[in-house]
């Protein structure tokens, strides 16, 4: 099986009518289980890139791969019961209750009512949401956070192999929109899940994404992981946007195990933080105790690397920090 979920070779839409196209040239890979983001501004490509992945559009030249098929050689319906689809406008069905609309596609699938029933409890205790409290209520009577919990329940219910998500929070208020953003890594990180998250705000894609595509006019200008992006930025473009971000967003955005050194033989005395934590963390550490390392852990405690304090300082004062 290739690491490769998704596979793009030299895709490029121009809608009808248009003068120039709306993607360009892309040519990227998907790993499999990772967590994208894909940044631009308005027109920038973004929402078109992941609307040819499950074919709302499809590419005016240039290929599509999905588990090593082109997407064009599968029916399509039964291609998008594998792709869970969820957006700013949420979408659910006014008339129908919460568990009905996320029980509408497993029912298609025609699953037996239990097996419904018992997936429905689940993702509604996924996202925090106590089954015997919203199971039977519509839409109308959530809030806007409590709709967007559902509308990616709906989008997981059929057990998708990719999520895509295209500005799911940004209608929201800020609080709603951080806690949100928290419980979706958490899902991730739990499930596994490959997903495709489009934003138009740099700091939600850096804090979300494990890599990150950055658009403009159409074409990708960098694919990589936020702490490559931040500190070696591939163009003027991609400078101009990360020098925009202050000293502390640059810090709350990138976790500790971004900037890590694998450890070399036995592991050594040393105040420790957890590699999902910020690097405003880590700095806090260095400036309360005057150490000269910090050692990063995984979720179990166990060490998996270091910052050292001349590496960190180094990093910071080449980007102008």
């Amino acid at each position: 099986m290739s690491e490769y979920i998704i596979e793009f070779e030299q895709v490029y839409k121009k809608f009808s009518g248009a003068y120039r196209y709306s993607v360009e040239n892309v040519s990227l890979n998907i790993e499999r289980g990772s967590f994208t983001t894909i940044v631009g501004s308005s027109g920038s490509g973004k929402t078109t890139l992941l609307k040819m992945i499950n074919r709302i559009y499809d590419p005016t030249a240039g290929q599509i791969f999905f588990e090593g098929k082109n997407v064009n050689d599968l029916r399509v319906e039964d291609y998008r019961k594998k792709i869970g689809y969820v957006i700013q406008q949420i979408g659910l069905f006014p008339h129908m209750t919460v568990m009905q609309n996320i029980a509408a596609v497993p029912k298609s699938l025609k699953w037996d009512k239990r097996r419904i029933r018992e997936r429905v409890d689940y993702l509604l205790e996924m996202v925090h949401l106590r089954p015997d409290l919203y199971r039977d209520r519509y839409p109308a009577q959530l809030s806007g956070g409590q709709q967007q919990r559902v509308g990616i329940a709906r989008a997981m219910a059929a057990e998708p192999s990719v999520m895509l998500m295209d500005e799911p929070f940004g209608a929201l208020d800020i609080i709603t929109r951080k806690i949100l953003q928290d419980e979706i890594k958490d899902i991730q990180k739990g499930l596994g899940k490959t997903i495709l998250f489009v934003t138009h705000d740099i700091h939600e894609a850096f804090k979300l994404g494990q890599r990150v595509i950055i658009m403009d006019d159409g074409r990708v200008k960098q694919y990589d992981t936020p702490s490559n992006i931040l500190f070696h930025p591939a163009n003027d473009y991609v400078a101009r946007i990360v020098s925009s971000e202050s000293l502390l967003e640059k810090l709350q955005v990138l976790q500790a195990s971004s900037i890590m050194e694998p450890l070399d033989g036995p592991v050594p005395n040393g105040v420790r933080v957890r590699g999902d934590e910020p690097l405003s963390a880590v700095l806090c550490k260095f400036m309360e105790g005057g150490i000269p390392l910090v050692l990063v852990t995984d979720e179990s405690g166990k060490v998996g690397g270091r910052i050292l304090w001349k590496d960190f300082n180094r990093i910071s004062m080449l980007n102008g920090w």
